[in-house]
């Protein structure tokens, strides 16, 4: 991380207000743009074909990490840091003024001034941004989000797959994308972020019903070492029951959470 980038962070989270990230450009996107010889006439050509600066912002990050992205979901756990440009997310706004650090606002899907505290217009403009460079947004999205949504079915849970951290922020790139393809504007998007967010529902219900099955059991435990009613046994054991007939996960849910 360059120092410039260290700095911004530190600013972001002290509460304190953070330049134009749309304009901000990392040392290593700075040299991907040299390196490809963009003049200041082609330039400013790109910026008008590209005015949410998607190009500079993803196409040389997914180049070089979607691969190892994809692969890494297909493992069963996320291992390195590739979310924000992968799976982004709109601005994140709190009491109307946009928080995060540094990163986190440099790659968020921001629409044009004065609604650059939403992200519809840029996540449109993502899901129909050419191939550049043999990279596709929108199909990286729907390959990523697609294999997201078969792990989450065959029960590994979103902390494990995503991490603690990252599992919020699919939640979040996942509701943008599925409003903004909504309408008919990208069925197949659609159906891939509404399958995706219905296998994270359950996998969060599961692994709630989980912890409360475990909780029942400390609670038996606790009372087979006192001298407990036997009807006040009975009636927790019964409940017992019930959370097991109903986690149909469990088993998988403890099974990875072990990994």
């Amino acid at each position: 991380m360059s120092q410039q980038t260290k700095q911004m962070e530190m600013k972001s989270n002290s509460g304190k207000e953070v330049p134009n990230v749309s304009n901000l450009r990392t040392s290593s996107e700075a040299s991907y743009f040299d390196t490809h010889s963009f003049t200041t006439s082609s330039s400013n050509q790109q910026r008008n074909s590209d005015p949410f600066d998607l190009s500079s912002r993803f196409i040389y990050h997914q180049a070089k990490d979607f691969r190892r992205a994809l692969s890494e979901i297909k493992q069963g756990r996320k291992t390195s840091c590739w979310m924000w440009y992968c799976l982004p997310t709109a601005p994140w706004i709190v009491n109307g003024r946009e928080r995060g650090s540094y990163t986190n606002q440099r790659y968020a899907l921001r629409d044009l001034p004065p609604n650059n505290k939403r992200g519809d217009d840029a996540t449109r403009a993502y899901l129909v941004y050419e191939t550049e460079n043999d990279v596709n947004l929108r199909q990286n999205y729907f390959d990523l989000v697609s294999e997201i949504a078969k792990q989450l079915k065959n029960g590994i849970p979103v902390k494990t797959l995503m991490g603690f951290l990252d599992a919020p922020k699919l939640k979040s790139s996942l509701e943008l994308f599925q409003r903004v393809s909504s309408g008919g504007f990208d069925d197949g998007v659609n159906e891939v972020c509404t399958r995706a967010l219905t296998y994270l529902q359950k996998s969060n219900t599961c692994k709630k019903k989980s912890s409360g099955n475990k909780k029942t059991q400390q609670m038996l435990m606790h009372m087979k070492s006192s001298s407990v009613p036997s009807s006040i046994g009975s009636r927790v054991k019964s409940s017992e029951n019930d959370w097991s007939s109903e986690n149909d996960w469990s088993s998988e849910d403890d099974g990875h959470s072990k990994k």
